[in-house]
Parts: C-alpha cells; sequence; structure tokens
C-alpha cells in the first residue's frame, strides 16, 4: 500500500506543464495552485490576465465611452434584430445558415456567436489536408466583402460607428465568434 502511495507522489510530482512540457510544481510549492501549469507558463498566463482586466478597466471606467445607453428593452430588441440579420446573411453569403446564433450587447460592445456554420461542402474539405486553413481564408475573403455593407447599415439603422471588429472561427468546434467595437455617433456628426 505504501508502496503505491509512493508511486502515486512521484506520478503527481512528475506531472508535464499542458502548454510546454516543462515540469508542473505542485500547488503548494508557489502561488501557482495550478498543478497542471508550470511556473514559467503560470507567471505569462498572469500577465496576460493581468493586462485584459486592465484594458477591460480602462473600458467600464471611462466616464463617457459613447456606448450604447439604452433601456433593456431596446437593447432586446435591438439583440433580436441584429441575431435574425446575422442568420439571414450567413444564409444568403455561405448558402446556409447557423444552426443557432446569440448576438448581446454590453455598453459599447456587440458579442456574436454562431454554431454549426459549416456547410456539407465544408466538412469535406475540412477532411483533405490543409482545409481548415482553406475553410478559414475563404471565409475570411467573404467577410471582406459583407464589412462595408454592415458598418454602412450599423451607422444608418442605430446611429453607431464601427470602431473595430474581430471574428475567430473554429473549424473544429464548427462555431464562430465575433466582437464589435462600436461608439454612439453624436447628433451633430448626423447633420
Amino acid at each position: 500500500m505504501l508502496q503505491l502511495l509512493k508511486i502515486g507522489m512521484e506520478g503527481i510530482n512528475n506531472m508535464k506543464c499542458k502548454y510546454c512540457s516543462n515540469e508542473a510544481v505542485m500547488p503548494s510549492d508557489s502561488e501557482n495552485q495550478n498543478p497542471n501549469i508550470c511556473n514559467e507558463c503560470y507567471k505569462k498566463d498572469k500577465t496576460i490576465n493581468k493586462k485584459q482586466v486592465e484594458v477591460a478597466k480602462r473600458v467600464v471606467d471611462k466616464k463617457d465611452r459613447g456606448g450604447i445607453n439604452m433601456d433593456d428593452k431596446s437593447k432586446t430588441f435591438m439583440e433580436k434584430e441584429l441575431t435574425k440579420r446575422l442568420i439571414r446573411c450567413h444564409k444568403q453569403l455561405i448558402g446556409k445558415g447557423p444552426a443557432g446564433a446569440s448576438v448581446k450587447v454590453y455598453d459599447n460592445i456587440i458579442t456574436v456567436y454562431c454554431c454549426d456554420i459549416l456547410t456539407s461542402f465544408e466538412k469535406t474539405l475540412q477532411k483533405t489536408s490543409g482545409g481548415d486553413q482553406r475553410i478559414i481564408d475563404s471565409r475570411t475573403s467573404i467577410r471582406e466583402c459583407w464589412e462595408p455593407q454592415f458598418v454602412a447599415d450599423m451607422e444608418k439603422e442605430y446611429s453607431l460607428r464601427v470602431l473595430d471588429i474581430s471574428v475567430s472561427i473554429n473549424v473544429n468546434e464548427n462555431c464562430l465568434f465575433g466582437a464589435i467595437l462600436v461608439e454612439r455617433i453624436k447628433e451633430s456628426e448626423n447633420n
């Protein structure tokens, strides 16, 4: 029994980091409480997370962000309308709409999530060598075509200036995530 316990402890002590394959540490060895990550990767991860938190705080702490200031009912309506538009646009451009889509509005950020986005052709292409990258490249080209119209529609219909759009397609999980950074167009700019 003692020998089994000793072998089990050696296995824990010799765990490898999930990022770099260095030897991971026991949680009690440092402030790193994750036994699956070495101290070096933990420090990098911690630094990245601190930077993300600082950026998020700056966005939230700004007094006049020019974001989407509206009541819950209007925000819900806007989310539903953007979700419908997203599904319609995806179906029109790709030939198949996503099985599920969700749009959420947070102050000056609009998030987008779609699942089951790949066509049967793309699923077949995915099985070939380099297929994932070909799918991402073709989707990027399609995005470049529709993005200018989307930006113009956001300004016209919602008085929102699109500052940046970021889209990430996960071919293996068959989904995409996007974030749109916007600001309210001031009345003086509309006239």
